[in-house]
């Protein structure tokens, strides 16, 4: 009989030592959901802040330092999660201190070495500090956890094609569209890459496909105009560049004139050539020999 008793108290002891247990894991997992809770909300007052440092032209100091206040009180809350470092190291992204959101993405990384969208983001930083073999490392690793995140294959062709590797790159594009053919911007870097190649005619079908998907894409216009330009068709070279918002930008005012010149229209041309310079143009000597054409 004491025996029993004694084997009784013992499961009765397990079970209340189960229960007591099972009410620890439920109070921590609610204490864990209440400082993610206060990590978001913490997250989302410094990400509000530093959308308002982008749209000011001049910042205090100690604007930018409350900014990153609420972003490091939002890690003290809940260190261990990967998305608040995630979460700031996509600001500091936005902010321009790309070295700084790496080393918010490695750490969201030690945490959770597969996710797939920090690794990307790191790719991008990466690819800022033109680092771009180590950004297409990211984007590989990225892959390897999702083969199907579009925009990391769209980046990873942009990094290629920083480093002239355009056939690559177009693979790259080409695989992004395969899972997203509505990705205006790919269309667009893939037509980049095939005017680097010299294939015109196809990079005018990539831009047709962006203004299709977005009308009011105007570096589409630009492109396809120097790809018409290319092709030595100047008139429809001169519609697509008028289409665009172009009257502050030297690069694409020199374009504009190119056309102009080749097809004769002279005075336009030395309009075009001269609000380049007005603007800035870093290729005064070449359209000054242009001038010279006049």
């Amino acid at each position: 009989m004491q025996a029993s008793k004694k084997i009784n108290d013992q499961l009765n002891i397990a079970h209340e030592n189960k229960i007591k247990i099972q009410e620890i894991y439920e109070k921590q997992e609610e204490e864990r959901n209440l400082k993610r809770k206060e990590a978001r909300t913490l997250f989302e007052q410094g990400y509000e802040l530093f959308q308002n440092y982008k749209r000011l032209s001049v910042v205090k100091n100690h604007q930018y330092m409350e900014d990153l206040m609420l972003f490091d009180n939002s890690i003290k809350s809940f260190d261990s999660d990967e998305k608040v470092y995630e979460w700031k190291g996509f600001a500091l992204y936005n902010l321009k201190k790309y070295q700084d959101s790496i080393e918010c993405y490695d750490k969201a990384l030690s945490i959770n070495p597969n996710n797939d969208n920090v690794q990307g983001n790191k790719g991008l930083s990466l690819n800022k500090l033109n680092k771009y073999q180590e950004a297409i490392e990211c984007y590989d690793k990225a892959l390897s956890i999702n083969s199907s995140n579009d925009t990391v294959w769209g980046n990873k062709g942009s990094s290629l094609k920083k480093l002239n590797k355009h056939q690559e790159a177009i693979e790259c594009y080409d695989k992004a569209l395969s899972i997203n053919p509505n990705n205006y911007t790919v269309w667009s870097n893939k037509g980049l890459s095939l005017n680097e190649l010299h294939k015109y005619q196809e990079a005018i079908e990539c831009y047709d496909k962006v203004l299709s998907i977005n009308p009011k894409y105007h570096s589409a216009f630009i492109n396809k105009g120097f790809a018409l330009n290319q092709l030595k068709q100047y008139q429809d070279a001169i519609i697509c560049y008028k289409k665009a918002i172009i009257s502050t930008d030297p690069l694409k005012l020199r374009l504009l004139g190119d056309s102009l010149l080749e097809s004769g229209l002279k005075d336009q041309a030395k309009q075009s050539y001269l609000a380049a310079l007005r603007q800035g143009s870093s290729e005064q000597k070449y359209i000054e020999e242009q001038l010279q054409k006049l």
